[in-house]
């Protein structure tokens, strides 16, 4: 149909028969991210939220979109919030795209992304965020140390730990200079306090 509200109510409705109707999910996942029009592309990330994340097809669909419409912010909002479950898997699928990455709006999302990651803690991301992290250094030190950074993993922590093992202890380093430089914010009285509080979190 022409009429893209139509096509943005035909997502909606879509959305019931995710499960039982492979043939709706192939419209979803494949034909829709392509769609012309931005609001039918973003009632399709909303509808793509309501997949189970145990379906491929839905973090490449999402992927897709990330790369297209990642930088606007609703957008970028949307997707975050259609992976409550997933995450690791769609920042896995973003690091192993070079062009996307290398872009202002591209590593944004990665780092939003990866810090979602580091405040659900869900073990199937943490697994995934490892396998993203594997040769990061080598192959892009500046992404590598803001994902570190965004995980925020605590001190000693399980995650901590699994990342100093995984990156041969280069992510301690990057943990180790993050905490210093924040906590040096903290105790700047020049600094703005919304900063300064924001430091410490």
């Amino acid at each position: 149909n022409e009429n893209a509200h139509v096509r943005q109510h035909a997502v909606r409705l879509a959305e019931d028969y995710i499960i039982d109707a492979p043939g709706v999910r192939k419209l979803l996942t494949e034909k829709l991210p392509k769609d012309a029009s931005l609001q039918v592309r973003y009632q399709l990330v909303l509808s793509l939220g309501a997949f189970p994340a145990e379906i491929a097809t839905r973090n490449a669909a999402l992927a897709e979109l990330a790369v297209k419409d990642g930088e606007n912010p609703y957008m970028r909002t949307a997707i975050l919030s259609s992976v409550g479950e997933g995450a690791g898997d769609l920042l896995l699928r973003l690091r192993k795209n070079a062009a996307f990455r290398a872009t202002p709006p591209g590593r944004e999302f990665i780092k939003l992304l990866a810090t979602q990651i580091g405040k659900q803690l869900e073990a199937a991301d943490i697994l995934a965020v490892l396998q993203a992290i594997t040769n990061l250094d080598k192959d892009d030190p500046a992404l590598f140390q803001t994902i570190i950074q965004a995980l925020a993993a605590k001190p000693g922590s399980n995650l901590a730990k699994d990342l100093e093992q995984i990156t041969g202890g280069k992510a301690a380093e990057v943990m180790k200079a993050a905490f210093a430089s924040a906590l040096q914010t903290a105790a700047d009285d020049q600094q703005p306090v919304p900063k300064r509080a924001a430091a410490v979190r």
